[in-house]
């Protein structure tokens, strides 16, 4: 298997990031599971990994990245304002990547209540699904 390369998140406004992996820790993709889909007019179906847990664990040096979102956001500051990542993917140095649909909990279109970000004693970790 190839090197990871970094990883990105999709949120819900279909806004993207890109981290590289000097910046990450250590992640976990967990409770994998796939579902199927099917779409009218010809389009067939679909297959898409869904992940109810995720786990990322951001390297101290995240507090500087300066990478942007899509829209010209700070990522740092995107991620501390908005609980709403769709999609988790990991890019690896082959070129292939793999992406996950992340559990949405909760009445919201917007907000995601299953998604937290906090600074533990271990530096700032990201979750998704840990009750």
């Amino acid at each position: 298997m190839s090197k990871v390369k970094g990883i990105n998140f999709t949120f819900e406004n279909c806004e993207s990031c890109v981290i590289p992996i000097e910046y990450i820790y250590s992640f976990s993709v967990s409770e994998i599971s796939k579902t199927k889909s099917y779409y009218p007019n010809n389009q067939g179906t679909s297959e898409t990994n869904v992940a109810s847990k995720l786990f990322v664990h951001f390297e101290n040096i995240f507090a500087d990245f300066e990478g942007v979102t899509t829209c010209d956001e700070l990522t740092v500051e995107r991620l501390n304002r908005y609980k709403d990542i769709c999609w988790f993917g990991i890019s690896y140095e082959d070129g292939t990547d793999e992406s996950y649909y992340v559990t949405w909990k909760g009445g919201s279109d917007y907000e995601n209540p299953a998604q937290k970000l906090e600074t533990t004693s271990f530096g700032l970790t990201l979750e998704i699904g840990y009750d």
